[in-house]
């Protein structure tokens, strides 16, 4: 069986997030691109980021033959910098809004990409991490029945 269009969407994101480097000409790393959740307490390789498909919505027929389908995608990062951990937070945020915005159509896969929220948590003294979260509303469509098939 083929891969699935939303499949395809999922790891074009996670590859525009793995780009983000200062050897790629951002102000900040990511060390680590993960799909499943995980602990910030865990042993992971800071910084690190989680790409999260968290739901979609369809509408069939909409354009008559075609799924469109509004997938959302939640990209959280940490940090175990404790210093200037807001002002880290934002450059993290301009980061990934940066490289899912390079190619919005992810592949020619994306009819629609759209920030819709974006925030960042701070850290304590026995928490010493920080970071925040971008959330993306992706537009795309399938053949009616056949989510493989654009």
């Amino acid at each position: 069986m083929s891969t699935a269009i939303r499949e395809y969407i999922v790891r074009n994101i996670v590859t525009a997030i793995e780009r983000i480097s200062i050897d790629n000409g951002y102000d900040v790393d990511i060390k680590k691109v993960y799909r499943i959740p995980t602990s910030a307490f865990s042993s992971m390789v800071y910084p690190y980021a989680v790409v999260i498909d968290t739901g979609e919505t369809l509408e069939e027929g909409k354009p008559v033959n075609y799924t469109t389908c509004f997938l959302k995608i939640q990209v959280v990062f940490y940090n175990q910098q404790w210093n200037n951990i807001r002002e880290l937070s934002i450059q993290y945020i301009s980061a990934i809004e940066f490289a899912l915005h390079t190619d919005p159509t992810l592949g020619g896969y994306v009819v629609d990409l759209d920030v819709i929220n974006n925030e960042t948590f701070g850290t304590t003294e026995t928490a010493p991490y920080g970071g925040g979260s971008v959330t993306f509303m992706v537009q795309y469509r399938h053949l009616i029945g056949n989510p493989y098939a654009q």
